[in-house]
């Protein structure tokens, strides 16, 4: 705040500051910070206020950010996202490893119902963790999922093996 950053309303771990129709923004994880901005003199600007106040180690360009991939392109000026290694580490940590790739989040015109308490050492498998996976997938680059993540997210309470 001290060098004029605005906090995110949407976002409380995001600052930016505008400066002659130039921006920088930093995300601010834990104790790493992400720096961007649409200028270089401004960046550099920033990392030197940054570095006036706190004691700072510079990695490079970003690679990893949250578990997301991130590369970026200089020729053609374009950033791209992935989570593909996350999204791996998750399929072994649920086992489904050998799960087959589908074309569609959900299976069209599926049924789903609520049924009635199921205790949970009936129910092994961590439904509630997947949900929150699925969210995270959904908010950082997958978002083509949502409706599926939305749907199953109803059944976190009583989650039941198969079909009703």
């Amino acid at each position: 705040m001290k060098f004029g950053y605005t906090r995110c309303v949407a976002k409380h771990c995001v600052f930016y500051r505008r400066h002659q129709g130039k921006i920088v923004i930093i995300v601010v994880a834990v104790d790493d910070l992400s720096l961007t901005s649409s200028s270089r003199q401004l960046l550099l600007e920033s990392k030197t206020d940054l570095k006036s106040e706190f004691s700072i180690t510079e990695l490079g360009e970003v690679h990893w950010l949250l578990g997301v991939e991130v590369k970026q392109n200089c020729m053609t000026r374009s950033i791209t996202l992935s989570q593909k290694a996350y999204i791996d580490m998750v399929a072994s940590r649920f086992h489904l490893e050998n799960a087959k790739p589908m074309h569609t989040p959900m299976e069209t015109g599926v049924q789903l119902s609520q049924v009635t308490r199921v205790e949970d050492d009936e129910w092994p498998f961590p439904y509630r963790e997947m949900i929150g996976v699925l969210m995270y997938m959904v908010m950082a680059t997958r978002p083509d999922i949502a409706f599926t993540m939305l749907t199953l997210a109803q059944y976190m309470q009583n989650p039941t093996h198969g079909r009703q």
